[in-house]
Formats: C-alpha cells, structure tokens, sequence
C-alpha cells in the first residue's frame, strides 16, 4: 500500500471516529433532552386537568370525552387524580388504565414528591400537586410520538451527513496527502535522472524533513561517485599497467622455450610458467570484461545485432585459435529469416564466446554444437556437448564468481566466465538455463527477446 494512501485512510478513519463520537453526544443529549422535556410537558397537562376539575369545576365526563376522542390525533396525556388516603377521584379511561397505580406506588409519589419512569414506550409521572387546601396525588402517562419521530429523523440526518462527511473527509485527506507528498515525488523524479553518465549531480536540499533526506541521498552519491571512479581506476589500470607487462613475459617466454629446446628440464619449467602466464593474463581479460558488465545499462550502446553473423565470426575466430576443434552449426531457418537483436556486439560476443570456450573444454572430444532458432517473440541460441556434464547441486551456483565445481580438475579455468555470461545475458534482459547430466552433456539455452 502507497504512504500516500495510508495516510489518506488514517486521516479518513479519525476523522470519521471523531465524527462519530460527535454524532453519538448530539443523539444522547437530544434523547435525554427529549425524555426531560416530555415529561415536563405531561406534567403541565395533568395540572391543567386538574385546575380545570378542582378550580373551574369543569364535568370530568366533558375531560373525559374529550381525553376519548383526540388520544389517537393528538398528544393526550392519560391523568389520574387520587386523594391522599389512595382514593381515586378522576381518570381518564379507567377501563385502559395505562398506569394501573397500586397503593405501593402511591405511597411512594406521596412519600417522594415526585417520581418519574418509563413503562415500555411510555412516559410515566407520578407527583404531589396542592390545590387550596387540598393535596393530591397526580399520575400522567403519554407516549412521545412526535418525539421519536424526531430523534429518528435526527438519526437518519446524522447518518446520511456522516456517510457523505466520510466521503468528504477520504477526498480532502487524498488531495493533503498529494499536497504533503510532492517533494517526495520531485525528489524521485529528480533521483531518477541520475546516471552512472552523470553521478556528479545532487538533488536540491532544504531545511525541511525532504531536504535532510536529500542530503543523505547526496552524501550517499559522493560515495557512489568516488566507489566507480575507483573502479573505472582500477579497470584502466588492470588493462593497460597488468596486460602489457604480461605480454611481455609471454613473449619472452615463448622466444626462451624456443632457445631451449634441448634442455627437457628447463623446457618444461618454462612451458609451465607460460601455461600459468596465458591463464593470469586470460583471468585479467576477465576481470576486465566482467567490470564492464557491471556498467550501468545507461552507458551501454545498443544497436541492432545480426545473431548469425556474429556467431560465424566467432566460430571462425576459435577454428582459427584451435584448428583440432568441431562446432556443428544448426540454423532452423535461413540466414535472412532470423530477426536482429537489440544488443551491445562487443558483450555479446563475449557472452557466446565464452560458453563455446567452455563447451569445447569440457567436452569429451573436442566438439559442440550451436544451435540457432525462432520461438514465439523470442530468438533462441543453444549451445551444446557431450561433455562430462555437470552436477545437479553445482548447476545451483555455478554463476558465483570464481565458483568452480566437482569436475574443475578436468580443465583449467579462472571461474569468472560464466559469471560473466550470465551478467552480460541480465543487462540485455534475456533467460539463461543450463540443461545437463553427467556423463551425457550439458546444455545452455539463451532466449533473446523480439520486438
């Protein structure tokens, strides 16, 4: 998950509990503000009631009619009038008696004053109310229908504006987010442009968390800098401070086993010490080639590669270095059907000489075999022995560096080769996959994508 929506959706989830809890208080208090105002209201009604019994002298059959005929319209409290010895004097409708009094709970009314409670729906008060001289025990019972009706309206209201705060709430987290985030893509988009072709630029800093951050970045890049100078340093030096002075002992060797032909003894010490300069100087060749590999892709120059072209070069190439080889060439379609390649020849070549080096090698009788084809949007080039094959738990790191496996007594070598193949094949994005079985052979598959 982007920070950027994280963010949004935590500044979202609080929001929207603070939205809540705001939204529960207003419902509470407006539920109780309800409750207490309702039961002051019946109150009112029921000493209305009993003004007009008791001080207007109004019939209680009129207050009962009218109680009977306009409870289903309008809010018509239920009163009933006792005096202090429980006796009832009025009530609306005895025959419903919504409160049903005892003389516990009028004992309790006179006792207390006042007392209120909710019977199921209703709304129930119980309270002492003095008329001249007289003193008498009042009950009022209605139910709040206009009430309810608001607080349910309250509630849906509440509802409806807290799903749409929501909404509003994820869109202006979304658009502060973005806001709050943007050094952080400009200093990507700025990071980005930064090459091993240009790594003496530095990202702009500031006095802000972004501008620290750059400047870790940029203290970073100095290191990077002075690390690939170093090594461009040390290829440079490889290939011209190592390369020529072993050309020179070669060459000197070889014109001081010409001159000691006669001598068995001294001949073969100076063979040796040949065969150990070639595998020095073919190990710095390596060395050389692998640095290269590792160059950023963005320094490297592509162009379009004829593969079979380049294959006919280089097998002439090692025919030439070792007549006594055979390499069988297979291209299941002619020369002018395979498509070209997007690839740096120089690497390239060094990837494919170096398998059809190490197929020769290691083969039983000199001999391999290239073979080249179309796939579906891909170019295929294997490279195959019958060889001495290599094992199953080699085959697993055999692209480490100067990692050689069971059978290197069988040839000599310098362990970067392969290594080397492999990183030339990952900087022009194709698969490698090595096929083999001892005693059978070994294959190596390249597939070069197509377009």
């Amino acid at each position: 998950m982007k920070i950027q929506l994280r963010i949004t959706l935590l500044f979202t989830a609080l929001s929207a509990a603070i939205l809540l809890v705001f939204m529960l208080l207003i419902y509470f208090f407006s539920s109780q503000n309800r409750t207490e105002d309702f039961f002051n209201t019946i109150e009112a009604e029921a000493v209305t009631k009993v003004s007009l019994l008791k001080e207007s002298g109004l019939s209680p059959e009129i207050l009962q009619t009218l109680y009977k005929n306009n409870r289903d319209q309008i809010l018509e409290v239920e009163v009933a009038i006792y005096n202090q010895n429980f006796a009832l004097l009025y009530h609306d409708d005895v025959e419903v008696d919504l409160v049903k009094e005892t003389d516990s709970l009028l004992q309790e009314i006179r006792d207390k004053g006042k007392v209120r409670w909710k019977q199921q729906e209703l709304q129930v008060s119980g309270f002492v109310h003095p008329v001249g001289s007289q003193t008498y025990l009042v009950t009022a019972a209605a139910l709040d229908r206009q009430g309810f009706k608001n607080l349910d309206n309250l509630k849906n209201t509440m509802a409806f504006l807290g799903l749409g705060g929501i909404v509003f709430l994820y869109l202006i987290g979304r658009y502060f987010s973005k806001k709050s985030l943007e050094p952080v893509g400009e200093l990507s988009a700025e990071a980005q442009k930064i090459t091993a072709k240009n790594l003496h630029l530095r990202l702009r800093e500031g006095p802000d968390e972004i501008g620290q951050l750059a400047a870790t970045f940029n203290s970073m890049l100095e290191r990077l800098e002075t690390s690939f100078q170093a090594q461009q340093q040390f290829v440079s030096y490889l290939g011209h401070e190592i390369q020529t002075p072993l050309a020179a002992i070669r060459g000197d060797l070889e014109l001081t086993l010409e001159k000691n032909q006669s001598n068995p003894e001294i001949y073969h010490v100076l063979e040796s010490l040949l065969a150990d300069s070639q595998t020095l100087s073919k190990l710095c060749g390596d060395l050389i080639d692998l640095a290269k590999a590792n160059y950023d892709k963005s320094i490297i120059q592509f162009a379009k590669v004829s593969m079979e072209a380049l294959i006919l070069d280089l097998v002439g190439e090692l025919l030439r270095q070792q007549p006594e080889a055979k390499i069988h060439l297979s291209f299941e379609e002619k020369e002018d059907e395979f498509p070209q390649i997007m690839a740096n020849p120089y690497l390239l070549s060094i990837a494919i000489k170096n398998l059809l080096e190490n197929s020769l090698k290691y083969s039983s009788n000199g001999s391999c075999q290239v073979i080249l084809r179309n796939e579906e949007k891909c170019l295929v080039l294997q490279v195959k022995d019958q060889g001495i094959g290599i094992p199953e738990e080699d085959q697993q790191r055999i692209f480490e560096p100067f990692y050689r496996g069971k059978n290197k007594g069988f040839a000599k070598g310098t362990g970067v080769g392969l290594t080397l193949v492999k990183r030339i094949a990952d900087l022009h994005k194709t698969s490698i996959s090595i096929d083999s079985e001892i005693g059978m052979g070994t294959t190596v598959t390249i597939r070069f994508p197509i377009g």
